[in-house]
């Protein structure tokens, strides 16, 4: 909640705020203990990647510690089943008939109940209403939230409470996706239901832990669905002590803070956009049905307008997000949309996607596209049925339609057979140029296919079947031949098993399996059409004991087949390895594989690769310091070029601050040597970060590439990002980010300069402010196709 209004508070300290009235008294929040929240920061990252994470949570603040609650004595009172455990120093019940109606209990109360706990001064419990009340330093902890106040009645039956006075601190372990440090709540009165909403009248919120905090959001109501989101009426924002704004409504969609970040506006400039601020103002609140307006004002591209609009009903939810923007550089309009939307039929879950692009500057500026999506889906034990509706429509450069299909349903039979079957539908039109004519085609087609497998005791069977149907013009399929690929089964007969099914007992203790088919297959559209059958066994590669330290690994199979045209090939395959251990960790290997294939098959999906390599490796890890790798290799069917490279890679690492990785290649082929990659890693205690890649070729004598990360404080309260990739080809940067963090101890600020080449020219500058309670999208670092920016250079390979 504080998220959404905190745009006016994060921009106060550089804009003069004019005072409306007197500011309400901020809370005096909980006094600080001692347990240190966590951090969320991640561990140390793995070679060649520096993680960038906004800076820590406030970490001074320390929660009251809750009281334990241990009824070891007491008296149960049973309640439909279940029963109250209650301990107190001294009792009385109150009998209605004969029987117990109302418990008191004073001083030292103690209570648990199913998923509750609570302490107090002395409590009352209603047998016949199931209504429990709690007075006197109350402290309530109910589905992992605490609240602390004077009083509470709470509905054992229901789950329902109300707390006078209170208190209450959502920890970021209850919901730690959502918020990084604690929210703290107050107000005179509340309300919740366990496992679903928390309703506060007359109080407020913030994620700042001082006695006077930075700022607070007063609310004459606000609810909260802990796993949608949060609605607030009479706002008022008081920040460093004055009253910033008043707003009537306000609501945040929780579900979606990660995927937007200008619900607190964000202010800078690029080169395509020039100077902007795009915020959001939430014009819709309730329990169904919450809506923001979007407004993006940019001194190039103009004023963009959108609404962002979230609604959960009984049976379905979903979103709808619509842009529009008239872009003054091209002089048209631009508009996106989507919508995704589940509901619940009965038994079937749908799914609907809709997602429309029209001349958008961040996609193609040229064209249009139109994809929609309607996905049905029902589950049930042993059973389950998908159907997908898929219609994509692109326009631009010609128009480009392609629509899709699926019907999929699985059965189980008994415990031992199962079956499933699956229809699927392509259609594409594109366009098809002709002695310089444009000609609209469409290819067309129907896969059919159906499983059926069962397992017996010393072997398993299956019959498939699969076809295709081509629905093509016919014109055109004479035209240019085929548009499709792919095996048909006609049907075909398969029967797996193993030695030990089959009670064969083979030397050594080795283990065999075997397999066999026969079917009637076809492919490319009945260019081939044969039967075919194939027999085959193998030995997996199993582990034997040479002598101490010296290992021999093997495995072997051939595989026979027969075509009914009278063709026939077979295949051999044969894997050895020797594994010598040195010392603790460290090895030496030679590798020999084979793969032979003999005959011939009117088949493509029956080809055979071939094999004859021999290659070693040596391993040498003794210490985490120093680690060193060597491989190479030998083919003995190539002619020409046999050798594998000769590859070394070494990682030293004299401490845990420091890592020095790098790793070349020699081509013993051409005698000439491949890049040299190397990686420099620095940590220290105080977040301190420095990764440097770098890339020499050797060949041209040239510094191909280098990619840096720094990461470091300056101070107590500054931080400073950093990343760049040099490309030493074109001798120009492909990137370069660089990153100013102010703490503000409950919030940050941030200035991003930004210089990116890729899809688009992605240059300029960037304020923002953040509260740091919610992990909000840190898109610095990242590429303009969301790849992570780091200083990895590659491999060689």
């Amino acid at each position: 909640m504080a998220l959404a209004v905190a745009c006016c508070l994060l921009f106060a300290p550089i804009a003069q705020a004019e005072e409306l009235d007197q500011p309400p008294q901020a809370p005096i929040l909980p006094a600080p203990s001692n347990v240190v929240p966590p951090s969320g920061q991640a561990p140390p990252s793995p070679e060649g990647v520096t993680p960038h994470e906004p800076s820590k949570p406030p970490s001074d603040y320390v929660p009251e510690p809750t009281p334990t609650v241990n009824v070891t004595g007491g008296v149960d009172l049973p309640l439909d089943g279940d029963r109250l455990r209650l301990d107190a120093d001294s009792w009385r019940v109150d009998f209605e008939n004969g029987d117990a109606s109302v418990v008191t209990a004073r001083g030292n109360v103690r209570a648990t109940y199913r998923d509750f706990s609570a302490t107090a001064s002395t409590a009352q419990v209603d047998l016949r209403t199931k209504d429990a009340t709690f007075s006197g330093n109350v402290v309530l902890v109910i589905d992992g939230q605490e609240i602390r106040g004077d009083e509470v009645g709470i509905n054992l039956d229901t789950r329902q409470w109300r707390f006078e006075s209170a208190k209450s601190t959502v920890v970021p372990e209850r919901i730690p996706e959502y918020i990084h440090a604690p929210v703290y709540l107050s107000g005179a009165v509340i309300t919740g239901e366990a496992g679903k909403i928390i309703h506060v009248e007359n109080g407020g919120f913030t994620t700042c832990n001082l006695d006077h905090p930075h700022y607070f959001i007063n609310a004459g109501s606000a609810t909260v669905w802990t796993d949608r989101k949060l609605v607030a009426r009479d706002t008022t924002l008081v920040a460093l002590g004055r009253t910033i704004l008043k707003l009537s409504r306000l609501a945040i969609p929780i579900k979606q803070l990660r995927n937007r970040t200008n619900f607190i506006p964000l202010v800078g400039q690029t080169a395509a956009e020039g100077f902007y601020m795009k915020a959001a103002y939430g014009i819709a609140a309730g329990e169904s049905n919450s809506a923001n307006l979007l407004i993006d004002l940019m001194s190039k591209k103009g004023v963009g307008v959108g609404v962002n609009d979230q609604y959960n009903f009984k049976t379905g939810a979903g979103n709808l997000n619509l842009y529009q923007l008239y872009d003054q550089t091209t002089d048209q309009y631009s508009l996106t949309g989507r919508l995704a939307h589940e509901q619940r039929l009965g038994t079937v879950k749908m799914n609907l996607t809709s997602d429309y692009r029209s001349h958008s500057y961040q996609y193609s500026p040229q064209s249009t596209s139109l994809l929609n999506e309607l996905r049905f889906d029902r589950q049930r034990t042993g059973a389950s049925t998908q159907l997908l509706l898929r219609d994509s429509l692109e326009t631009g450069f010609g128009r480009y339609d392609r629509i899709t299909s699926n019907l999929s349903h699985f059965q189980q039979f008994g415990e031992k057979s199962r079956g499933t079957i699956n229809l699927d539908y392509f259609r594409s039109e594109n366009p098809f140029f002709v002695d310089g004519a444009t000609i609209s085609t469409a290819n067309s087609q129907l896969t059919s296919r159906l499983d059926y497998e069962t397992q017996e005791k010393a072997y398993d069977w299956a019959v498939r079947y699969a076809r295709i149907d081509d629905l093509s013009d016919e014109a055109f399929i004479s035209s240019v031949g085929p548009q499709f690929a792919g095996t048909e089964r006609l049907p075909e007969l398969e029967l797996t098993s193993t030695s030990q099914r089959l009670g064969v007992d083979l030397p050594l203790g080795l283990t065999a399996n075997t397999g066999f088919s026969v079917g009637r297959y076809r492919e490319d559209l009945g260019r081939v059409e044969d039967d075919r059958a194939v027999a085959d066994i193998s030995i997996p590669g199993q582990k034997i004991r040479l002598a101490d330290k010296l290992d021999l690994r093997a495995g072997a199979g051939f595989r026979q087949y027969f075509y009914s045209d009278g063709a026939a090939q077979y295949s051999i395959d044969t894997a050895l390895g020797i594994t010598r251990t040195i010392g603790e960790k460290s090895s030496a290997a030679l590798d020999y594989r084979y793969l032979r294939p003999r005959g011939f098959t009117p088949f493509r999906f029956d080809f055979i690769g071939k094999y004859n390599t021999l290659t070693g490796r040596f391993n040498l890890q003794e210490t985490e310091r120093v680690k060193l790798s060597l491989y190479s290799g030998y083919n003995f069917d190539q002619d020409t070029f046999p050798w594998q490279d000769i590859t070394a890679r070494m990682t030293y690492k004299p401490s845990e601050r420091y890592l020095i990785y790098t790793s070349t290649g020699y081509d013993l082929n051409r005698s000439q040597w491949r890049s040299l990659v190397n990686q420099f890693r620095v940590r220290y205690d105080n977040d301190f970060k420095v990764d440097l890649g770098t890339r020499y070729d050797i060949v041209e004598s040239k510094l191909a590439s280098v990619r840096g990360q720094l990461d470091t404080p300056m101070g107590k309260l500054w931080r400073l990002r950093a990343n760049a990739g040099y490309n030493g080809y074109t001798s120009n940067f492909d990137y370069t980010n660089v990153q100013i963090v102010r703490d503000l101890h409950c919030w940050e600020a941030t200035l991003t300069y930004v210089n990116e080449t890729g899809f688009w020219q992605d240059k300029g500058i960037r304020l923002n402010f953040r509260i740091k309670a919610f992990p909000l999208f840190d898109s610095f670092g990242v590429g303009q196709f969301g790849q992570r920016l780091d200083s990895s250079v590659g491999e060689v390979l």
